[in-house]
């Protein structure tokens, strides 16, 4: 009987620990936050558009967050991703090699929301 009661303390015990390491797991997923490139603020992912570098060295956004390769995050504004395409070299940086981005962009990503 003294086995018993010693399982079943263990068992309650573990099952404690596991229900805090999920909830843990949990907060630590829900606030994931990305450096804009453009205003080097710390956002949510929620307000941020992630952009890949595709084949042929053109900037794709990634609204799905879907995509292979290096990402960099912009805040999802139409001035702040105006600025990332404008800006000199930006991308380019935030790649670490060299890429395109049209000025057709920002409409791809209206596009692509709706």
């Amino acid at each position: 009987m003294m086995t018993q009661s010693l399982n079943e303390s263990s068992d309650s015990n573990e099952r404690e620990v596991e229900d805090w390491w999920d909830e843990g797991l949990k907060k630590a997923s829900s606030v994931r936050e990305r450096m804009c490139m453009v205003s080097r603020e710390r956002f949510p992912v929620s307000r941020m558009i992630r952009f890949v570098r595709g084949p042929d060295g053109q900037v794709v956004p990634d609204i799905a967050g879907k995509l292979p390769g290096r990402g960099v995050w912009v805040r999802s504004s139409r001035e702040a991703v105006a600025s990332a395409i404008s800006g000199k070299n930006s991308f380019a940086r935030g790649f670490k090699q060299g890429c395109t981005a049209d000025e057709s962009l920002i409409e791809q990503i209206d596009q692509l929301l709706l």
